[in-house]
């Protein structure tokens, strides 16, 4: 089964050979501090595994941990992102969504977001997060799209940014 994920996320990679150039990073809110997950992360992980790089200052801020902190004054890195997969309550999406700092970011203006809350119907976000065979296979399947279509600029809605 570990064999037949491998192949899943290598086959992705060779759909899409451009990913190899676009970067992404996932983000967390949670009122009011946001976080950037570091590569360890298994949300990281699925992004990487598709083929989606980080970027350096990022991956350096986050280095071995689980996430870091990421200060309003350098929310601005997001910005530069071709993928940004954000996370926090189900409560807190709107605000997320209207917050001043995000909605001025470059990556959220292009609708190069996907948006996700930590509630248990958030099934992608939890396959992501568990990173197991199973839960690998679902999140290829449901997620690859939202990844191709936020790099296209279509936020989870379908609007153009």
């Amino acid at each position: 089964m570990v064999a037949e994920v491998d192949a899943a996320f290598a086959a992705v990679r060779a759909q899409h050979p451009d990913w190899q150039q676009k970067s992404a990073a996932c983000a967390e809110y949670y009122a009011p501090d946001f976080d950037v997950l570091g590569r360890s992360a298994p949300r990281t992980t699925f992004l990487t595994g598709v083929g989606l790089q980080l970027h350096p200052t990022l991956d350096e801020l986050a280095g071995k941990e689980y996430s870091a902190a990421l200060s309003a004054e350098r929310l601005d890195l997001l910005g530069e992102l071709d993928l940004v997969h954000w996370c926090t309550d189900s409560g807190q999406l709107t605000k997320l969504k209207n917050e001043r700092l995000v909605t001025r970011l470059d990556s959220t203006a292009a609708g190069r977001v996907i948006w996700s809350t930590g509630d248990n119907q958030d099934h992608l976000l939890w396959a992501m997060n568990f990173g197991t065979v199973l839960s690998s296979a679902y999140a290829i399947e449901h997620g690859v799209p939202l990844v191709a279509s936020a790099l296209e600029g279509r936020d989870p809605d379908g609007q153009q940014g």
